[in-house]
């Protein structure tokens, strides 16, 4: 990751939209390192929040995605969960 080469993609998935989609994963990175990587992002729904309650049930989102970055060839992918704060 320190030179910028030779970097696989990995899809960032995060878990708990629409509440999370405030915050893209890789935000921080600079600029520089995300267009080395160019990973694909998604937001989708469900989750839990912070103290452990349910934001919604995950449902086939997860699946169809999934699939459909199998078909795009990426094999990596990283989930995280962004919850609400009261």
């Amino acid at each position: 990751m320190v030179e910028r080469r030779h970097l696989e993609a990995a899809a960032a998935i995060r878990i708990g939209a629409p509440v999370s989609e405030s915050l893209p994963p890789m935000s921080d990175w600079p600029d520089d390192l995300r267009r080395a990587v160019d990973n694909p992002t998604a937001f989708v729904a469900g989750g839990r929040e912070y103290d452990g309650g349910p934001i919604g049930k995950l449902n086939c989102e997860i699946s169809d995605l999934a699939r459909r970055l199998t078909e795009r060839g990426i094999g990596q992918v990283a989930l995280t969960q962004c919850s609400r704060t009261r």
